[in-house]
This record gives structure tokens, C-alpha cells and sequence, in this order.
């Protein structure tokens, strides 16, 4: 007779399920992918240099734990590997090839490749370990009910405090150091993000899955409830964010709603009408109750605004013409806008205010075949989506008619998808780590529900620990590329403010404090040890060693000579950088070569021919000579063409006037 199989014992714990170590990794990758996406959210959105820091660390923790469980957690003695995870693998090659070969700037373009690269390890280790229904609501639970804890601030910001920001936290000594919300957002929304743009786009990401919770039969009734509550209260707040790109956006979203969660016909025209008068409410909220809203609504109907958005657009529309196959280069944007500034265009951006137009001048035609995988997925989801039924029947605990996962799970991201992409034509909310992250999230949560070809590696004694030193490899990788650029520009940005700081000293008439100008040379200096093949963090530097002037007046000449040395090395690494051509002409100014400067300022003008900074320069040079004095009052003139608000080329223009 057969010996009867031996029993084991098994414990199941309710939600967890079994307590196995293949399901306990899985809840605990889940509970980390949760992490990065709330700590991203809280910081910033996760765009400072302190935060994206401690984020790759915890990428690369998040990264050996799924090779452990690849290595320790074969099933049925096979390795699985999804196909559609592997499909965006050529488009991250690229985007390293643009960051070490195509990219004008790759000092930049390195910051944007680890953002890519960290995208892409949390959606593959969301394919892969999102294995049973409950992780992906748990995630989902964590994405909309974190986020939504972000819409108090928010109300906050716009009613109460408009400056209020979250703190930082600094890894570099372990404190944590407030931030303020900018003037230019002070009565608007913008949570936790820092930017009512990026807040637009978080409330986008999640109202939708709110809506589906509410009104999809299959949560029971109170968290039915408190999904709607909370869906009202992001689009409340989404309209303090004064935004129109995201209000159109949110409405388109909404229109989509009728059509994926009412079943019968005269819910689906009720909920159409209801779409439709969300937003026409939001405008009449805005316009009786916020006075600046009210006054851009009637410039613009006198025709009295503008928008610096056209003039971005036609600027990337520009770069991707000139190099249509390849792009202008990963990150070249902000680097090569100067060639492109039109007049009286007196903003300093560092991307096109839309995510496409942005990735076309970048990525160029090549870039957009490597992502076509995505809208293939897309497409794959709609098509799957619209054969899964309406209802399925329930036998346990009650025989009840609910609305199946699959079906509420490509209902909630596609209709995010739809509304996010809309905003994307008027926004470069992708480059906010946050934002790209729970985009990330939401593709795998998709990539899960369609049918896909699964490759099998059979397990053996050598391929366990493949897997893992594959994992480990990736992780040290991510970490060499990240820990010292990112290290360095943390100590960059807060050389910066400190310069900052000693510039409003003196704009008040205050003698700067030592300390701060002797720390920031410290933390440029830091910077710059970390990261020296780049020309800003070069330029950082050499500003903060003619800043020292301020505190040792009688070594101006030595400070100038050393701040000269930094520039040129930086114009060495790009030569059309035009703040290292204005810190070259300030740092020859001091050392008494005045033609020198001059011709340094010049440079800058040629440049940058419709920036009013370096014509500024110029003209200040320049009337430093009786005999240049005409030449100055020609340049201060065209300064104050391209800027005619510029107080400081006024007073310039005065002084040259009245000698």
C-alpha cells in the first residue's frame, strides 16, 4: 500500500494569507513599493536631490529583496519572467545611450536617467511581486488614501497659509529644514508637491480609482462612502490649484466615467450631466471667490494675458526639427533654450510645459518607437476591458452580483491614464518623481490584468544565486550612478541658497554674515569634488569663491583668479554656457582686466541675444570707460527692451545718464 502522505501544518492570517517566505516577501515588497511612493509624495514629490537620495536607496533595497525572493521562491521549481515587463527594457537602453553618448548636457541628463531607471525597477518588481489581488489593493489603497491626506495642506495653502511647505529631510546630517511655498503659488494649492501643477496631477492619479471604489459594486457600502468623500475632496482641491489644464483635464476623466461604471442608460446620462457641471461649478467657485483667478479671467478676455507656455512649445517643437530622428538629446531643453528664447521671454525654464513635446525634442522619432510598447499595452487594455462582463455572481459569504477585480482595476487606471495624458499636453508632470512613480505602478497594475507569454527558467542550485547577483549588480550599479551625483547636487543646491541668502543681505544694505558665504564655498566646493565634470556645479563655485570678496574686499584680485580658473574649466565642458561667460567677465572685472570682461560679457550676448542679464553686464562694464559710455547706454537700452521691469538695469541706465 502507498504510504499516506505526512500532513504539514499551515497558518493562514487574515489578508496575509499563508505564512510562507514566498508570501511574506511579497507583503513586504508590497509595503516598500507603498513606501517610495508615499515618502515621494510627502517630499517635494520627490524633485529635491535630499529625497531622490534616500529614494535610490531605498530602489536598491527594494531591488535585492525581489532577487532574494526570485532566488529563494521558484514555483513549481520554474522562474517566471513576464514578457510585456521585458518590452520597455530597449527604451531604457536608449535612454542610457542618450545619457552617455546623444545627450548636449549629460551632467543634467544623468539625473534623468537614474529617475528613469528607478521607474523602471519599481514596475518591474510591481509585475512580479503584485502576485494575488490583495497586494494591488493594498498599494492602491496606500496611493489614494496617502494622497489624499495631502488635500488638508492643501486647503491650508490656499485659505490659511499660503507659504506652508513640508519639511525636508536631510540625509546629509540626519535634521530635517523647512522649505516655503513660492510667492508666485501664494492662493493656490499645492499640498505636499511644492508645485500646483504637480498637486493637479496627483489628485488626477487618484480621483479616478476613488470614483471606481464609489461606485463599483464590490466594496462594502462605508468604504463605498469614503471613496466618494474623498473623490469630492480632490476635486475640490484640484480647483484650488487655479489651474485650467488640469480642470479640463479632470473633465475630460470625468466624461469617461458614464461609460465604464453606469450600467443602465439614464444613470449614464445622469452621471454625463454631472461631469459636465463639475467644472463649470469649479470656474464659478474661482472666479466669485478668488480675486487673482478673477482678474487673469478678465485680462484674458480683453485679450491682456499671456501665457509663456506657446513660446516653450514652439521651442521644443523647435529642437525636435532640427534633430527629428535622435532628438536634441536627453535633458537639452533647459541646456540649449537660450538658442531659442524669443524676446521679452524673461523666464528660466528647464523643460517645455508639455510632457510630449518635451520627450519629441529629446528622444527624437527613435525615441517615440521604443515607447510604443506602451500604447500597445493600452490598446491591449481597452480591448480587455471591454470583453470582461458587468457582474459576476459571488458564492461566498452572500450569492451577490459584484463588479469582477479585473474589470475595476483597468477601469480606474485607464480613466487616470486618460485624464493624467490630457494634462501632459500642457504640463511636464512626468519629470516629478512621484508622479512618474505611481505612473509607473498603474502601467504594472494594467500589464497584470491582460493576458501576456510567460518565460520559465528552470531552477537549479546556479541559478538562484544568478538571480540574485543580477539583482545585486543592478542595485550597486543604480547606487554608484546615484549616491555620488545625487550627494553632490544636494550640496549644490545648498550652496545656492546660501548664496541667496548673502544676495538679499545685500539687496537690504546688511553686511553678509562670514559663516554663510565661508559654508557655501564649503558646499560648492563639496560639490564639485563629487561631480567635476559639470560646468553649473563648476560655475556654483566659482560664484561662491568672488562672493568671499564680500568679507575679504582686499583679496578681490586672488578670488578672481581662482573663480576664473573654475569658469574655464567649465566653459571647457560646454562652451555655450552663458552664466559661465557672465562669472568668466565678473571674475576678470576683479583681477582689473576690464577688456577681458568685457569681451566675456559680449560672448554672453551672442549667446544669448535676447536674455536681458548679459546685455546688463555688458553695459555695466562698459561704462566703467568716459569713452565706452555710448556703447553702455546702447546696451543697457536693449536690456531693458527684453526686461523693461528690471529694476536694476533702470537704475544702471540712470547712472550711465548721470555720471
Amino acid at each position: 500500500m502507498p504510504r499516506p502522505k505526512k500532513r504539514t501544518l499551515q497558518f493562514r492570517v487574515f489578508l496575509i494569507g499563508e505564512l510562507t517566505l514566498t508570501n511574506l516577501l511579497d507583503w513586504l515588497i508590497t509595503l516598500l513599493l507603498g513606501g517610495i511612493l508615499c515618502f515621494n509624495i510627502w517630499q517635494l514629490g520627490g524633485a529635491r536631490a535630499e529625497t531622490q537620495l534616500i529614494t535610490a536607496w531605498m530602489c536598491g533595497g527594494l531591488l535585492l529583496l525581489h532577487g532574494l525572493w526570485f532566488a529563494l521562491c521558484p514555483q513549481e521549481g520554474r522562474y517566471a519572467f513576464q514578457k510585456n515587463a521585458l518590452l520597455l527594457m530597449p527604451f531604457l537602453a536608449y535612454a542610457l545611450l542618450q545619457w552617455l553618448v546623444i545627450s548636449p548636457a549629460p551632467w543634467e541628463a544623468r539625473g534623468d536617467f537614474i529617475l528613469v531607471l528607478e521607474a523602471f525597477i519599481l514596475f518591474w518588481v510591481a509585475i512580479h511581486n503584485l502576485r494575488r489581488r490583495q497586494h494591488v489593493w493594498l498599494l492602491l489603497a496606500m496611493i489614494c488614501f496617502f494622497s489624499a491626506l495631502t488635500i488638508l495642506p492643501a486647503y491650508n495653502q490656499a485659505m490659511r497659509r499660503p507659504a506652508w511647505c513640508p519639511a525636508i529631510i536631510n540625509p546629509m546630517d540626519g535634521q530635517t529644514y523647512g522649505v516655503k511655498l513660492s510667492a508666485v503659488f501664494h492662493g493656490k494649492a499645492a499640498g505636499t508637491m511644492g508645485s500646483p501643477a504637480a498637486f493637479a496631477g496627483l489628485m488626477l492619479l487618484i480621483i479616478s480609482p476613488l470614483l471606481v471604489g464609489a461606485f463599483c459594486r464590490r466594496l462594502t457600502p462605508p468604504i463605498r462612502f469614503l471613496c466618494f468623500f474623498l473623490a469630492l475632496m480632490a476635486m475640490y482641491a484640484l480647483t484650488l490649484t487655479q489651474s485650467l489644464p488640469a480642470l479640463l483635464a479632470m473633465t475630460t476623466g470625468l466624461l469617461l466615467c458614464p461609460f465604464l461604471l453606469a450600467t443602465k442608460p439614464k444613470w449614464k446620462m445622469y452621471a454625463f450631466l454631472c461631469a459636465l457641471l463639475v467644472p463649470v461649478l469649479g470656474l464659478t467657485y474661482l472666479y466669485f471667490t478668488q480675486s487673482g483667478f478673477s482678474a487673469l479671467v478678465n485680462q484674458a478676455l480683453k485679450g491682456e494675458y499671456s501665457d509663456p507656455r506657446p513660446a516653450l512649445w514652439l521651442a521644443g517643437l523647435k529642437n525636435f526639427l532640427a534633430h527629428p530622428v535622435t532628438g536634441q538629446g536627453m535633458s537639452s531643453f533647459g541646456w540649449l533654450f537660450e538658442l531659442r528664447r524669443p524676446e521679452g521671454f524673461n523666464f528660466s525654464p528647464v523643460y517645455a510645459h508639455s510632457a510630449y513635446l518635451n520627450f519629441l525634442g529629446d528622444f527624437g522619432l527613435l525615441g517615440v518607437l521604443f515607447v510604443l510598447p506602451v500604447f500597445w499595452m493600452l490598446t491591449q487594455a481597452m480591448r480587455t476591458l471591454s470583453a470582461q462582463p458587468q457582474f459576476v455572481l459571488l458564492e461566498h459569504p452572500l450569492k451577490r452580483k459584484v463588479v469582477p477585480n479585473k474589470r475595476m482595476f483597468l477601469s480606474g487606471v485607464l480613466m487616470a491614464f486618460f485624464a493624467f495624458g490630457v494634462q501632459l499636453f500642457f504640463e511636464f508632470n512626468l519629470r516629478v518623481p512621484a508622479l512618474l512613480f505611481i505612473v509607473a505602478i498603474y502601467l504594472a497594475i494594467m500589464i497584470k490584468c491582460l493576458p501576456t507569454t510567460i518565460y520559465h527558467l528552470s531552477a537549479n542550485k546556479l541559478t538562484g544565486p544568478v538571480c540574485f547577483a543580477a539583482a545585486a549588480v543592478v542595485t550597486v550599479g543604480l547606487l554608484s550612478i546615484a549616491s555620488p551625483y545625487l550627494l553632490g547636487q544636494a550640496y549644490a543646491f545648498e550652496s545656492e541658497r546660501l548664496n541667496e541668502t548673502t544676495i538679499a543681505a545685500l539687496n537690504e544694505r546688511f553686511t553678509p554674515e562670514a559663516e554663510t558665504l565661508e559654508d557655501a564655498l564649503h558646499f560648492a566646493q563639496e560639490a564639485v569634488t563629487l561631480d567635476p565634470n559639470n560646468p553649473r556645479l563648476r560655475t556654483d563655485l566659482a560664484e561662491a569663491i568672488l562672493n568671499q570678496n564680500f568679507i575679504h574686499p582686499a583679496a578681490h584680485a586672488e578670488y578672481g583668479l581662482l573663480a576664473e580658473e573654475q569658469v574655464r574649466l567649465a566653459l571647457e565642458l560646454s562652451p555655450e554656457y552663458l552664466h559661465a561667460w557672465i562669472a568668466l567677465g565678473t571674475a576678470l572685472w576683479m583681477q582689473g582686466d576690464y577688456a577681458g570682461a568685457q569681451e566675456a560679457y559680449r560672448k554672453g550676448t551672442e549667446i544669448a541675444p535676447n536674455n536681458a542679464i548679459p546685455w546688463y553686464y555688458l553695459a555695466a562694464s562698459l561704462n566703467l570707460e568716459p569713452g565706452t559710455r555710448q556703447q553702455a547706454l546702447v546696451a543697457i537700452d536693449r536690456s531693458l527692451e527684453l526686461d523693461p521691469s528690471n529694476t536694476s538695469s533702470q537704475q544702471l541706465r540712470m547712472k550711465i545718464l548721470i555720471p
